[in-house]
């Protein structure tokens, strides 16, 4: 999934690439930071509630939890346009 924001004068402050990895019963250890920023495990109902309280989720941020959680694996792209105001 692509998330480009953009702030109130339609200027683009982020543009990022997501990507969606699926996995059951990992093993290992979990680097839990890096310089790109925190890793942890969280459960499908607990990273949709973390989703909906993000002021900057659009449409297809809580999709694209809903079709893994479903384990509905066909390939799939989403590209979130979205413009916020600052406060």
């Amino acid at each position: 999934m692509r998330k480009t924001r953009r702030d109130e004068n339609n200027k683009i402050f982020e543009d990022t690439f997501y990507h969606v990895c699926y996995g059951e019963n990992p093993t290992g250890n979990l680097v839990s930071s890096s310089e790109t920023g925190e890793n942890y495990w969280s459960d499908f109902d607990t990273a949709i509630d973390a989703q909906k309280k993000n002021i900057a989720h659009g449409k297809y941020s809580l999709k694209v939890l809903d079709i893994t959680k479903n384990k509905d694996f066909d390939f799939f792209f989403f590209h979130e346009n979205i413009s916020l105001k600052s406060t």
